[in-house]
């Protein structure tokens, strides 16, 4: 949720994306983090790919994108 947040304040201030592009932006980095997190922990030893994890980090991108349409 934090980072959603943070992505997507910062492409609004710094790069002047409308709102709905930087809701975008932050959830879609987001996601693309969590992901590659679960991908590198599938491959190493005694871990494994978590979709609860996933889950919740897509709960967290919602929260976020909710946060982020607050004024």
């Amino acid at each position: 949720m934090i980072s959603t947040v943070f992505i997507g304040k910062i492409s609004q201030n710094m790069f002047d994306q409308q709102s709905r592009d930087a809701k975008v932006w932050g959830a879609g980095i987001t996601f693309s983090l969590g992901l590659a997190k679960e991908i590198i922990d599938s491959q190493s030893e005694g871990n494994r790919f978590d979709m609860q994890d996933l889950a919740a980090n897509v709960a967290g991108i919602v929260l976020g994108i909710v946060l982020l349409g607050v004024k």
